[in-house]
């Protein structure tokens, strides 16, 4: 039996479809890797599976102190506060920037990043 991405117009139609998409502002969840389509991941979440048993429960008790302190803490900002609970869940700075859509040099989430983590003696 056929499948409908056989029909010789499908593939057209498609690109049509994610063209409109993409003009509309739309962010797929998918991308296309070796002609499938897979699920979008972050590197964060491939990062912390390579490691050793030992570094990921310090890194995860790490992260906990700090998702501990974010919810203690009353931020002057809440900019600081979306950068430290980003951090707090295991995102880079690369990551956070990217998904906050800061434009401009990574110190914008940096030095709120370095700050607290001075301030609540974990650095």
């Amino acid at each position: 039996m056929p499948k409908p991405s056989d029909h010789p117009g499908f593939k057209q139609l498609l690109s049509e479809w994610n063209r409109r998409l993409a003009e509309s502002g739309f962010h797929d969840v998918e991308a296309i890797r070796h002609g499938d389509r897979v699920l979008k991941q972050s590197g964060s979440a491939r990062r912390y599976e390579r490691l050793d048993p030992i570094t990921r429960e310090a890194k995860f008790q790490f992260f906990c102190r700090v998702a501990k302190c974010v919810s203690e803490t009353k931020f002057k900002s809440e900019f600081e506060k979306q950068v430290l609970s980003l951090y707090a869940q295991g995102h880079s700075q690369a990551e956070i920037k990217r998904m906050l859509a800061i434009p401009g040099h990574r110190c914008k989430v940096y030095y709120p990043v370095y700050r607290w983590l001075k301030v609540w003696g974990l650095k």
